[in-house]
This record gives structure tokens, sequence and C-alpha cells, in this order.
């Protein structure tokens, strides 16, 4: 196969091994192209004929593959190398197995996200949300010095459920409108996450069962009255013990949520704030990517 490696050297805390990985292709054959990122502008970059991308990065860096490649049948293999990696999880990559996934050549569809506001319009492929995740997120997002900046990825999979206990415990609730295709509800929410896959942030698994493919989004719900019982769930990811979601999760294919002004939402690791109230439509373009997969 003529392939593409999109890599990102600026991802997770170990650095990948560019020749050894390059040797194991072109020893079975494969015609390799290695691309850096900020060495050529993406979209040009993928603008070339290819069997198949090879993403070596996080999952920022499969979002902006994924985001150019929609609907152009090119199918997506990860090579992870970021902190959280949590699309490579969804389908089974990892550091090792990429040669086997190539000769295999099992693929299965990925749903991508859609996004229309009056702030942003764009794809997403792991979710957007509002309260105690995007309040960890923009936190993140604004330290990355002293305590804010671990060394390891372990590290900094702790540091970051670390907050997120913190922002779950201080969070007020957001009075906000949700609409799932035609029925509305209101509540005051200490979490809201539309995902597609069920995965967001540091490998925090919100809906256990998902699937990324079948043309629906799960919205999942927090009531500031479950805020111990998110607590409890955030803590045994802290201490990485295997936990069930006590989360309300609805699936619906368009999603209106009203976000309130100066509080900030997150577009999978992207956050954003508005200085007035905005509605963020929500939809789903079903089966845009292909992805190598076990």
């Amino acid at each position: 196969m003529r392939l593409l490696i999109f890599h990102n050297p600026d991802a997770g805390h170990e650095d990948l091994p560019r020749h050894r990985v390059l040797e194991q292709l072109q020893r079975a054959r494969h015609e390799v192209v290695w691309v850096e990122k900020g060495s050529v502008e993406l979209g040009a970059a993928l603008a070339e004929p290819f069997d198949a991308v090879v993403v070596a990065g996080g999952d920022g860096s499969v979002a902006s593959v994924g985001r150019e490649l929609a609907a152009r049948g090119i199918p997506i293999a990860i090579l992870p190398s970021g902190t959280a990696n949590n699309i490579a999880s969804i389908v089974g990559a990892t550091s090792e197995n990429l040669l086997q996934l190539l000769e295999r050549g099992k693929t299965i569809p990925f749903d991508l996200g859609t996004l229309e506001s009056s702030l942003a319009s764009r794809r997403f492929l792991e979710g957007i949300g509002l309260g105690a995740f995007a309040e960890a997120a923009a936190i993140l997002a604004a330290h990355t010095e002293g305590p804010f900046a671990p060394d390891g990825r372990e590290a900094e999979l702790a540091r970051d459920r670390r907050v997120l206990g913190e922002c779950v415990r201080s969070t007020p609730g957001y009075e906000c409108r949700l609409v799932l295709d035609d029925a509305e509800v209101i509540g005051t929410w200490l979490l809201v996450e539309v995902t597609n896959a069920g995965v967001i942030g540091p490998n925090l698994r919100l809906s256990g069962d998902a699937v990324p493919y079948d043309g629906l989004l799960d919205v999942v719900t927090v009531d500031v009255a479950e805020r111990e019982a998110l607590l409890a769930f955030v803590h045994a990811h802290q201490l990485q013990v295997a936990a069930v979601p006590p989360l309300t999760v609805q699936r619906a294919r368009r999603v209106k949520l009203g976000v309130p002004a100066h509080r900030p939402f997150h577009v999978d690791g992207e956050t954003l704030e508005s200085a007035e109230p905005i509605d963020l439509h929500i939809g789903i373009e079903p089966g845009a990517l292909r992805f190598f997969a076990e």
C-alpha cells in the first residue's frame, strides 16, 4: 500500500522510533511518505493519492486527519503516541500492532459529529460538553507549567483526573435546555456531554455501550443531585478501578444544547467560551470515516 504517515512529534511524552517504524513498513513492501506536523499544510498533504493514512499521534491528531478525510473513503490507521489515545483504544490500535492491522485489512466505519453555532462550526470525533469536564479542560489549558506540567503519560492522566475531580466538587449546576431530536429536556446539570463514542478526556468512559458507527449521539447528563455518585466514579478512575458510570444516557441524531454566557464548553480537546448565551446545534454524519481495527 501507499501510506501517508502524519506524525505529531509534540504528542505524548516519548519519542516515536521513526527509523524502526519506517524499516518495518518498508520491509512489508509498503510505500511510505512521512509528514511531520507543521512541515506542510495538512489538507495539501492529504490531497495526494494514498491507499491509507497512518496517524502517529494522539486524539487531537486523529481528529485533525479525520476532519480532512471525511467521506473520502481513505482508511485511517493509528499508531498511538499521545496521552489518552481514546480513539486508538476504541479501535484496538496499540504501539505494537500497526503492521498486523494493515496486513489484516479489517476496517470499521466511524461516525463524525457536527457542530453548528454562532461561535464555531466544525466536525468532531469524541464529544462536545458543558459543565465539570469542560471546566477542567479550561483550567488545564490555562495552566501548562509548574505542578500542571507532569512528567510522563501516567502522571498526566493522573493530573487530569485529579483536576476533573476538583471540578466535580466545585462546579455549580447549570440550568440549560436540551432538545434531543424533538424532545425537550430542561434541567440543572453538573455535566452534559454529547459523545460519539462514549469516551472523553483522560480515558473517561461515560457510556459503556456506545457504538461509534450507529448513526447516533450518546447524550450523557448528570444532575447536581448526583454529584457524589459522579465523584465516586471519577475517584475510581483515579485509582484505575473499573466502574460503571452512574450516568443517564439518551440517544439522538440531533441535539440542541443551550450554553450560558461566559461558561466554557469543549469540542473534543478544544475549549471555547461565548460572551453571550448560544445554542449548539449538534448532528451526526454516519460512517464518514473508516479505521483499521482489531
